[in-house]
């Protein structure tokens, strides 16, 4: 699994600060739940109200599921809450790009961040994840 200097959560902990850093934010799609709220409360207001609770449920509904959803979340905590399997995909992944640049431990790993051209890298790394694995979109 994970080398002796490069630890999972460690390396999970470090692209999470780095992508939060970045304001890097994904779109949390919920628009089937809200639509779904809508059309329940769109119905049960005409069933109740006729041509004016159609009107009125469609509105409530509306405002209910605007209200209810959440639009953006930040990738460092998408990071954080991904199941095992998915932090030790993105995980060999960075593996992968540190042996390159001969970065063995984590204490390197913070050091080498402060290069643009590995930050660079590192946040590909992360977006390519969020968008393949995770299924998510990226907000620019």
């Amino acid at each position: 699994m994970a080398s002796e200097g490069l630890q999972i959560d460690d390396v999970i902990q470090i692209l999470s600060v780095l992508a939060d850093e970045a304001n890097l934010q994904v779109t949390v799609k919920e628009s089937l739940k809200g639509g779904l709220i809508t059309g329940v409360t769109t119905v049960i207001g005409a069933l109740i109200g006729g041509r004016i609770g159609l009107a009125v449920g469609a509105v409530a509904g509306g405002i209910g599921a605007a209200a209810m959803s959440k639009d953006f979340q930040g990738v460092g905590s998408v990071l954080l809450n991904m199941d095992h399997q998915k932090k030790e995909i993105l995980f060999n992944r960075v593996k992968e790009c540190c042996a390159k640049a001969s970065i063995s431990d984590i204490g390197r790993l913070n050091d080498v961040i402060s290069n643009p051209d590995m930050k660079t890298k590192l946040l590909k790394i992360i977006t390519d994840h969020v968008e393949s694995q995770l299924k998510m979109d990226i907000v620019d």
